[in-house]
């Protein structure tokens, strides 16, 4: 017979400390959590589950929905949570994805550094449209921040965009 309560979970976390089954207690506490729109007790579970695993796909997983919990009602912790999540595992199938929510729901919060890291990551990434746009995007960029504005550009087929760059990386010197 299936668990039907919340406190059956609960009380599985309480009396079984060693189960494997443990995560998929925390998941399922979370989800219901999720339906009652519960933020605070949302993080609560998360940082618990996360700071029980060993294991490295779970906490990539935790990590993930932290800030996608996250982005209605605490945009800048969203954006922590995912900058977070691209830097740690920037090899990740859902990186990309997750860098285009960031442009496309948080761009209004990003620094300079935060700009940096993902133009970065999404070049190694091999999204070079997106670098170039992370990159011109920086509002007080440094030499290298510029010749990464035009490399991204040339690779991204925006040869006119690389040029004006490699153009001002040339006169700045």
């Amino acid at each position: 017979k299936p668990f039907e309560t919340e406190a059956r979970y609960q009380q599985l976390l309480e009396t079984f400390t060693e189960s494997p089954l443990r995560s998929i207690w925390y998941w399922e506490l979370v989800r219901r959590a999720a339906h009652q729109k519960q933020l605070p007790r949302i993080n609560n579970l998360l940082l618990a589950s996360k700071k029980e695993t060993q294991d490295e796909k779970q906490k990539q997983a935790i990590l993930w929905h932290q800030g996608e919990y996250n982005l209605e009602e605490s945009p800048q912790a969203s954006l922590n949570y995912f900058l977070n999540y691209v830097q740690k595992y920037p090899k990740d199938a859902l990186v990309r994805t997750t860098i285009y929510k960031i442009r496309d729901k948080l761009s209004h919060l990003l620094t300079d550094s935060s700009h940096r890291s993902l133009g970065q990551i999404a070049y190694d990434q091999w999204m070079y449209q997106t670098a170039f746009a992370e990159f011109s995007s920086i509002n007080n960029p440094t030499p290298d921040d510029i010749y990464m504005t035009g490399q991204s550009a040339l690779k991204a087929d925006f040869y006119p965009q690389a040029a004006v760059a490699f153009h001002k990386l040339k006169s700045s010197d």
